[in-house]
């Protein structure tokens, strides 16, 4: 009863919440599917690559933000979402503007999470924005908020600066349709026992219109 009468309220055409999402394992969806509550529209998929310590790369360079000191560092971020949304005409994602970055990560009160931008060298250009999670072997990249055009080169200097605090392995989570942008910088997948759930609950999108759609990470998830 709860779980029919929480999106009846909330969600839905109408309602100021039009979608909503989670992270069930495979058991959990199939309850739901049986009540008649959600149907699965993707899954998640982890993406694995080994960190180097070398060189500094010619052309471009990675560094911290510090978006609360200063306010061309919130600028940033706003205009490298601005560009990415461009990238998602036909998908579904989460805004990720500045006013996202401090209330998910930057407010935090028990984890401390690193906030860097890739930008040219010569020029400055930002070309990306990732947040990364340290652990003492692994280190997870939360999110990306960058035109996609880039995702090789900000992985390559992730890959870098994570080796150069010696942890071996960088990893990731995203949806299992946009899995090949990854694969394509060298990663490999690994598949999660992680799926997404769609309401059918309620009057909204037709699964039709979200199946296979969206772009979700783990920063995405409250437990990363």
């Amino acid at each position: 009863m709860a779980g029919a009468t929480f999106p009846e309220y909330y969600a839905g055409y109408g309602n100021r919440i039009l979608l909503g999402f989670g992270f069930p394992t495979g058991r959990a969806i199939r309850v739901a599917e049986l009540l008649g509550l959600y149907a699965q529209v993707g899954r998640m998929t982890e993406v694995r690559w080994l960190t180097y310590s070398g060189l500094p790369h010619l052309w471009t360079r990675i560094r911290h933000l510090h978006p609360l000191e200063y306010a061309a560092d919130r600028e940033i971020i706003n205009h490298l979402w601005k560009q990415m949304q461009g990238c998602f005409k036909e998908a579904i994602i989460g805004v990720r503007d500045w006013d996202y970055i401090q209330h998910r990560y930057i407010a935090h009160p028990l984890k401390h999470y690193d906030i860097l931008v890739v930008s040219k060298r010569f020029g400055g250009e930002p070309l990306g924005v990732v947040v990364l999670y340290r652990e003492a072997e692994i280190c997870k990249l939360l999110d990306i908020i960058a035109p996609l055009e880039h995702l090789n080169t900000l992985i390559k200097q992730t890959q870098r600066i994570v080796g150069r605090w010696g942890i071996p392995t960088l990893s990731l989570w995203i949806t299992e349709n946009f899995v090949n942008l990854f694969t394509q910088t060298g990663g490999e997948s690994y598949p999660l026992d992680v799926r997404i759930p769609h309401c059918i609950w309620y009057e909204g999108p037709p699964l039709s219109e979200v199946q296979g759609k969206w772009w979700l990470m783990g920063g995405d998830t409250d437990f990363m």
